[in-house]
């Protein structure tokens, strides 16, 4: 197991060296959803990341930044709610939750999901460095970031004195396509598919500010 984690982090550094890196200059603040940038490369990408912040205005603030693929299935690149920070304004560098790698991305389009938040773009980044062990980084990035998400979402709580608890589960562990396809059909959460952290659920009375809401599923 060491071993295995050692070669990743070998590569992960090799990587990170020899990346070639097109970089596009947005510098734009956007509050509204929309399409932000449309790209066609000459030749395919191995990442896409972006670099900006962003200023949450209140307990139903969400921003998402999606890559939306040429067979129309979606990555999310970054998103932000009240949830997963402890301040209103967040600033973010090399986000990419499921484009930090990728495999052989051709025709992309990025757009923005945006609910009474502003986002600021400075850049984006793509990488056109194929590297053999994609697939074994990007599994080790994903999970390493949704643990993250799940202690930030647990401090949170705690400090609003909340009765539920944040964990790794099923959902939790589902691509945000797949999450997008569950909870967009679903008529108390469907707020530009806002679930206010609901994916991490694992325990206690589950709410959010002000609000209870039923266990998925429950009728």
């Amino acid at each position: 197991m060491k071993y295995i984690f050692f070669i990743i982090l070998l590569s992960f550094f090799f990587n990170s060296i020899y990346s070639q890196i097109d970089t596009i200059n947005i510098n734009n603040t956007y509050d509204t959803s929309q399409t932000i940038y449309t790209y066609t490369p000459s030749q395919s990408i191995y990442g896409v990341r972006i670099n900006g912040s962003v200023v949450l205005n209140d307990y139903y603030s969400l921003v998402r930044v999606i890559l939306v693929k040429s067979d129309s299935s979606e990555l999310l690149i970054y998103e932000a709610y009240p949830w997963l920070y402890s301040k209103d304004t967040i600033s973010f560098s090399n986000a990419g939750d499921e484009t930090y790698y990728l495999e052989a991305l051709d025709t992309t389009y990025i757009k923005i999901e945006i609910v009474n938040a502003d986002i600021s773009i400075s850049t984006i980044l793509f990488d056109t460095t194929y590297n053999s062990n994609i697939p074994a980084l990007r599994t080790q990035y994903i999970s390493d970031l949704r643990q993250n998400k799940i202690d930030s979402i647990n401090n949170n709580i705690q400090t609003d004195t909340l009765l539920w608890l944040a964990g790794d589960n099923d959902v939790a562990q589902m691509s945000f396509y797949d999450k997008k396809k569950i909870f967009s059909n679903d008529s108390i959460l469907n707020n530009q598919f806002n679930t206010f952290g609901f994916e991490y659920y694992s325990g206690g009375i589950f709410s959010k500010i002000g609000v209870s809401l039923p266990i998925y599923g429950q009728k």
